[in-house]
């Protein structure tokens, strides 16, 4: 199975998940901050001004709040992305 075949399938799974838990709708908020910036951890390092440091961490976070605001669709897709497991996910729903 491909991977955007099996994300797809696993957005699915975890939205029932979600339903059926009654997670709120900011459960996964700070998960998709968080995934946001360790993303981008490697080229924040490379970065020796600061003045790009921040606009680098600003770039990272105005991301992150737009993949919220895009519902719990867009924030499963983004974290099975940027390969946050499933498992966390649910842990984090539950929360």
């Amino acid at each position: 199975m491909n991977r955007e075949v099996e994300i797809c399938q696993q957005v699915s799974e975890l939205v029932a998940y979600a339903k059926q838990v009654g997670a709120s709708e900011d459960a996964l908020d700070d998960l998709v901050h968080d995934a946001a910036q360790e993303s981008r951890l490697p080229e924040l390092n490379a970065l020796a001004d600061p003045g790009d440091q921040e606009r680098h961490i600003e770039a990272a976070e105005v991301m992150a709040s737009e993949v919220n605001n895009g519902g719990l669709e867009e924030q499963l897709r983004f974290l099975l992305e940027e390969e946050v497991s499933p498992e966390c996910i649910r842990k984090e729903l539950c929360e």
